[in-house]
């Protein structure tokens, strides 16, 4: 009898280890599928995660290298050496060949750079979506009255075609010291009055291009542009998205009809330093508008921004400074601004004619028909 008992006890006993190692097997099971069915989870969670950076990075490339598609292109010129000339000569002032493109405010004269008005149009006209914007140190009333002088050929000013017009009253000023330059005590912010403002697109036409130049300025005045503009940081003030580029508008020499002229009645620092830097100024508004054509041609070939290219056109590699108008790389701008502003010019009204390539001294230009006979118009 004992000895059954013994039986059924070692046989309850195996079949109790044997439950025990089927528990054992089966928590374990359940244990190593939770675990791999974790890790797979987490696997195909860095799967798509590398995926989807891939994406990201695959369409940043993307991004680089296709052309800008411009919404607008929006350039912003500045008025005085740029559009305007302020002119002291008598003679110029009171002569009646002038009468339509002089102006006087307070008892200074001004004078309209010749082929202004249709440098603005050829811009609208060739350039899709562009938008004119103006912004100078003048005041307000002078701002304005200078904009309904500069005229179109289609008969509209500039004051009809602006997009926004910002004058003295919208300089930042950083400092009092009277001893700094102009362009050391007031700087043109931009950004601030375009709700859609885009720093690839947007280009500002100043003899002073320092004019946007806040990288060197101190943390003090880069501190008060911050507040003016009500900013989170000085990045914000200094980011890419903000930044305002400048094309140099080429204004150096007082403007007088003869070079003696201005020679006679010119302070030393307005006057060219040849004949040929004389001319070329006088001619351009031509330079200015082939490279703003070239700058918008090339941007839709290339991942460049607009506004880049435009002022790499114009820069000397050396030096990273403005190149000087005479350089002779600048001459087929010249020659692009001639013919875009030909198709905006009536054929009664056409004057403009061709310059002669720069190894040439004497040079007949755009403004200079009655200093040298005109060699042929533009067809």
């Amino acid at each position: 009898m004992l000895g059954q008992i013994e039986y059924k006890l070692k046989q309850l006993k195996a079949q109790l280890l044997s439950f025990n190692f089927f528990i054992l097997l089966t928590c374990k099971s359940a244990l190593f599928f939770s675990l791999f069915f974790q890790a797979t989870v987490f696997a195909q969670n860095q799967l798509e995660q590398s995926s989807n950076h891939y994406d990201q990075t695959q369409s940043r490339l993307d991004e680089s290298t296709k052309p800008h598609v411009h919404n607008f292109i929006r350039i912003i010129f500045d008025l005085d050496w740029t559009l305007l000339y302020q002119v002291h000569n008598f003679h110029i002032i009171h002569d009646p060949s002038e009468k339509d493109k002089i102006f006087e405010y307070e008892g200074d004269y001004f004078r309209v750079t010749d082929y202004a008005g249709a440098l603005l149009q050829a811009i609208l006209e060739q350039i899709p979506n562009s938008k004119i914007s103006f912004f100078s140190g003048a005041n307000d009333e002078r701002m304005k009255l200078a904009l309904t002088k500069i005229k179109l050929p289609d008969g509209r000013t500039a004051a009809d075609i602006a997009e926004v017009t910002l004058s003295a009253s919208e300089l930042s000023q950083i400092s009092n010291d009277q001893s700094l330059k102009f362009y050391e005590r007031f700087k043109k912010i931009i950004f601030p009055y375009f709700s859609d403002y885009q720093s690839d697109h947007t280009l500002l036409i100043d003899d002073l291009t320092k004019f946007s130049d806040l990288d060197s300025l101190s943390f003090q005045q880069k501190k008060i542009l911050q507040q003016k503009f009500g900013l989170g940081s000085i990045s914000d003030l200094l980011s890419e998205k903000n930044k305002l580029r400048v094309l140099s508008s080429f204004g150096r020499s007082s403007y007088f009809k003869t070079l003696d002229s201005l020679f006679q009645h010119s302070p030393s620092q307005h006057r060219p330093s040849s004949e040929r830097e004389w001319r070329l100024e006088r001619n351009k508004v031509a330079l200015i508008l082939g490279l703003i054509i070239k700058a918008y041609e090339d941007s839709q070939l290339s991942s460049e921004p607009f506004s880049e290219i435009a002022q790499l056109l114009s820069f000397n590699g050396e030096n990273g400074e403005t190149k000087s108008i005479t350089d002779p790389s600048l001459w087929p701008l010249f020659q692009k601004g001639f013919q875009a502003l030909s198709t905006v010019i009536s054929e009664e009204h056409n004057t403009v004619s061709l310059p002669k390539p720069p190894l040439v001294t004497k040079l007949t230009g755009l403004f200079c028909q009655k200093v040298l006979p005109k060699e042929g118009k533009i067809k």
